[in-house]
Parts: C-alpha cells; sequence; structure tokens
C-alpha cells in the first residue's frame, strides 16, 4: 500500500515539474519571437529633407476605438498594449523632443516645411477644394524660462487677431497631463482649437481645425466638431520623457 502511494505522488510531481516546463518554454518562446514584420516604420522629412519624426505602425495593436475611453493604444504610462491585431491606428514618435502619440489611420502624416513638428490630414473627407482637409497640427517652442503655461501667457499672450486681445485659456485633463486649451477660431466655416502643455523647457502646442463648418449654427457643438474630438482621443494618448 505504502509502495502504491509513493508510486502515486512521484506520478502527481512528475505533471507538475512537465507543466511547469511547458509553460516557461511557451514564455521563454513567446518573447523570442522575431515581431519585425509586424511593425511598419515611416520617417516625417521636411522639405529640407530633416528627419522630424516617425511613424511606427503595430499591427498586433488593437485600438480602442472609441473617443471617450480617450485611447488609441497606450495606456497612461504610455507603454504598448498587445493584444488582437489592428490596423487602425498609427504611433507617430520623436525623439528629439521625447514625444510619442497614437493617432487614427485616417489621418495621414504630411510632409512640410512650415515649422511644425507634425501635421495630420484626415483623408477620409472629401471636400471640393482638394488642397482643404481637416487637419491637426502639433508644434513646439521655448518656453522662455517660464515654469507654468499660465505664467507664459501672462508674459508672452497669445492674441486674438480679430479683438487684438489675449486668448483666454481654460485647464482641461486630458489622460495623464493636464492642458490648456481655448477655441482659437469659429469664422466663415473654419473651427480651431489649440492645447498647450509645458514639460521641460518646451510649450508643446496641438491644434485642430476643421473647415465646412456651420459656423453662425447657434446650436454648433464644438466640443463635439469631429477634428477637435479625434485630437482630444490623440492627446489623451500623449507620452512626453521629458
Amino acid at each position: 500500500m505504502k509502495n502504491n502511494q509513493k508510486g502515486f505522488m512521484v506520478v502527481i510531481i512528475g505533471i507538475v515539474v512537465a507543466v511547469v516546463l511547458a509553460g516557461g518554454a511557451y514564455v521563454y518562446l513567446e518573447n523570442k519571437k522575431d515581431y519585425s514584420s509586424t511593425i511598419e516604420i515611416q520617417q516625417i522629412v521636411n522639405s529640407d529633407n530633416n528627419i522630424t519624426g516617425t511613424i511606427k505602425e503595430d499591427k498586433r495593436v488593437t485600438v480602442q476605438s472609441g473617443l471617450d475611453n480617450g485611447s488609441f493604444g497606450h495606456d497612461v504610462t504610455g507603454d504598448v498594449r498587445i493584444n488582437e491585431p489592428s490596423k487602425d491606428f498609427e504611433t507617430y514618435t520623436n525623439n528629439q523632443y521625447g514625444l510619442r502619440l497614437d493617432y487614427p489611420s485616417i489621418f495621414a502624416a504630411i510632409k512640410n516645411g512650415t515649422g511644425f513638428l507634425l501635421v495630420l490630414e484626415n483623408k477620409s473627407e472629401d471636400f471640393p477644394n482638394n488642397s482643404v482637409r481637416n487637419k491637426i497640427t502639433v508644434s513646439v517652442m521655448s518656453s522662455k524660462g517660464t515654469k507654468s503655461v499660465n505664467e507664459y501667457l501672462a508674459q508672452y499672450p497669445i492674441i486674438n487677431g480679430n479683438t487684438n486681445k489675449p486668448f483666454s485659456f481654460t485647464e482641461r485633463k486630458l489622460g495623464s497631463n493636464t492642458f490648456y486649451y481655448t477655441q482659437t477660431e469659429r469664422f466663415e466655416g473654419t473651427l480651431s482649437f489649440r492645447y498647450l502643455i509645458l514639460k521641460g523647457n518646451n510649450i508643446f502646442d496641438f491644434s485642430s481645425i476643421s473647415e465646412g463648418v456651420a459656423w453662425t449654427d447657434p446650436n454648433l457643438d464644438v466640443e463635439n466638431d469631429s477634428t477637435h474630438s479625434y485630437l482630444k482621443g490623440i492627446l489623451t494618448t500623449l507620452w512626453i520623457s521629458l
């Protein structure tokens, strides 16, 4: 009887050891997989042939498609979540400024020499004038020694060209970052917003520009304007390492 019990225990121990070894082998093989074929890298080059950033598309990452949850593939720490294959978003990275963000693939990153880090044009919308596109821009400027966006705006106000008065900015938290935003234009079919954030010695400036807007409509919901909504969603994925 004792010999049977010992034999039974040996079998059980052997099964447990086999399961542990199999699990360890699976984890090892997963970590050794070559995912290079799932990553597509595209450099953003301006008119002077200088590389201003890179676009990375990871086909393994699932986009949380709704703007309400504010996620296009990164959690608030900036770590990429590896889920099911998807081509719904791309990732822009700028190593010079330690900046990374996700944006829907309906936007195209265009070449530019206008001083922007990044210009995104919505390629899913057509206008009678082919040169017109709803767009999102990203630029950066020196904080000039100021320690907050409010301090910067107090010393270097951004002037409204229609009123010759400084724009008034409001604090808004998106994702893990706090921005200061304002509506900069609502005129002749154009609606635009700017979002500012200070990181390190720089002010990062994100803008949404919508065309063909019913700007005279008193019931226009500017918060839910499509380009503005996309910008807010994109900003929830923003990661700046400075």
